[in-house]
């Protein structure tokens, strides 16, 4: 097992067939599940993911996410149902939301994958796990395209009724969204450019910001019953002082400025952490926290 007697993740991962063959088996997938759930070097993950999986037990829904990992298993399904119970995890305790409900009915034949209750509202919760759009030769790169087909997938998934509806992405796609989160920006507000828009005589008199795509998630006429969209990522990283490893959350929501009144989350709710919400004075998007 991992080495840590954490109950929760040992009861959940025992009977996994792909658990219990990892240490058989030669190929990279398998060796990238062993070094995540195994290895000594990840003991400040594997405690996390073991607050995790406490949810899904306290919910009495573990045979969910344990029937979705039978079989092969793979990193990818083992990822997404992590990210999805570290979603309610993190609503849980450090927003102090209520979980109410795993897998609530939404549109039509549809399913989001969390019902959350903040004491005044409920609301609908998806969460995606997109995957990373490598490009050959380049470290950095634009998620834009992969962002925006996630969340416009996702937003099938929200209720039947104008009711609060919150979608959100893990870090698969390494977003770094405490500091430069150009790229969610991107995708929900619309791509901007540099607008050249005083030239003369070979000189660049002016220029301004500007919105160069307007094929953006959040409009004044569509997508209005989307309330937000987060990004959350739990990051382990090296405290050089203590010489060990340490973990912590990063996670900024986005209101949509376009949702009906019905579907608007209460930015108090969110005020430790930070949040791109409008401005109704001067009727522009801003940061803060």
């Amino acid at each position: 097992m991992s080495g840590l007697k954490i109950s929760s993740f040992d009861k959940f991962f025992s009977n996994l067939q792909f658990f219990k063959s990892l240490d058989s088996k030669g190929d990279a997938e398998s060796k990238r599940l062993q070094v995540y759930l195994t290895d000594t070097s990840y003991v400040v993950f594997q405690k996390e993911i073991n607050n995790w999986l406490k949810i899904a037990y306290d919910l009495d829904v573990v045979k969910n996410f344990q029937l979705r990992l039978s079989g092969k298993g793979s990193f990818v399904s083992l990822q997404a149902v992590l990210n999805e119970l570290m979603v309610a995890y993190f609503m849980q305790t450090h927003i102090g939301m209520k979980i109410k409900q795993y897998s609530p009915n939404a549109k039509g034949t549809q399913k989001a994958d969390w019902l959350i209750n903040t004491g005044n509202q409920d609301i609908y919760v998806e969460v995606k796990t997109p995957w990373e759009q490598t490009r050959e030769g380049s470290f950095f790169y634009s998620q834009y395209d992969k962002l925006f087909q996630t969340i416009n997938d996702g937003y099938d998934q929200r209720p039947g009724n104008k009711q609060p509806y919150l979608i959100f992405i893990t870090d698969e796609l390494n977003l770094s969204p405490s500091s430069y989160p150009y790229d969610i920006e991107d995708a929900l507000y619309g791509k901007k450019a540099i607008i050249l828009s005083n030239y003369d005589k070979g000189q660049f008199k002016d220029s301004h910001y500007d919105v160069r795509d307007k094929r953006s998630i959040f409009q004044r006429n569509i997508r209005r019953e989307l309330s937000a969209v987060a990004v959350l990522k739990y990051m382990v990283w090296l405290n050089v002082e203590k010489m060990q490893n340490e973990g912590e959350y990063h996670f900024v929501l986005c209101h949509n400025p376009y949702c009906f009144e019905e579907c608007k989350l209460n930015p108090e709710r969110f005020k430790s952490f930070r949040q791109y919400v409008a401005n109704y004075d001067n009727g522009e998007m801003e940061w803060r926290c």
